[in-house]
């Protein structure tokens, strides 16, 4: 067509050649190439539903490296998730949740072993650096004197968090295999327990706590850190440990 155009304005006596050029301008324009381009068919417009993808992931390093505030509340188990994952109703409602570790009550010997006896429930361990923080207990439904807590502290960075983390390493690196004493205040003797280190995953501690003298009845006590959040789960009663792992496992899950 545009061929056609320049011929038919080439063939007329005394006319300039300006016409030709307009119109091969024009239709450039409008065609968006030239003779020996290919047209690019349209756009597709958009449909009513969303095109499925990949889901979007935050570009932002910093804010992916950290969990929200917001975890201590919905990390923790509920007292029906933890009966329901023992498969029977061990345990019952307890005081309501503490937003802060409670201060030491009590000694160690050797002092380097009370993050092991104490975890994160102290602020000796815990610190006061936290962005939020959550300990709940569950007591036996029984009168067997067992129990089953949960601690989970969040950070406002993943340093602080592995200081923690670190805190309690130390410690069980220190006092595997002792026997420590802790004394609680007013009390006019000690009690004697013996700390043993289990196996556990990277990113986690796990070790037992029995008490001298006393039949059955020990602690498991297990720390994870998952990013800024560093949590424990820790139970005590004659079977003792398999819920203790189970429990750590979906607290865990519900981190990432």
């Amino acid at each position: 067509m545009l061929r056609t155009l320049c011929r038919v304005a080439a063939r007329t006596p005394g006319r300039r050649f300006g016409p030709c050029l307009a119109v091969l301008s024009l239709a450039l324009v409008f065609a968006g190439c030239d003779a020996g381009r290919r047209v690019l068919p349209p756009l597709p417009q958009p449909t009513a539903e969303p095109i499925e993808g990949p889901p979007l992931v935050s570009s932002s390093p910093a804010q992916a490296a950290v969990l929200p505030a917001t975890a201590v509340g919905r990390v923790p188990l509920s007292l029906d998730e933890v009966n329901r994952l023992a498969g029977k109703g061990l345990y019952k409602s307890g005081d309501a949740p503490l937003s802060a570790p409670a201060d030491a009550k009590g000694t160690a010997q050797p002092q380097e072993c009370l993050p092991v006896l104490s975890a994160l429930r102290t602020k000796a361990v815990s610190g006061t650096a936290f962005s939020a923080f959550q300990f709940v207990v569950f007591p036996a439904a029984d009168a067997s004197g067992g129990v089953f807590e949960q601690a989970a502290a969040v950070y406002p960075d993943v340093a602080p968090a592995k200081t923690v983390f670190q805190k309690v390493a130390d410690a069980l690196g220190s006092c595997d295999g002792k026997s420590v004493d802790e004394r609680q205040d007013e009390a006019s003797q000690p009690i004697t327990y013996d700390i043993r280190s289990e196996e556990s995953e990277d990113g986690a501690l796990r070790w037992t706590e029995q008490q001298q003298g006393q039949a059955g009845g020990a602690c498991v006590f297990e720390v994870r850190r998952i990013k800024n959040l560093v949590f424990e789960v820790v139970e005590c009663g004659d079977e003792a440990g398999d819920l203790a792992a189970k429990a750590a496992a979906m607290l865990a899950s519900r981190a990432v």
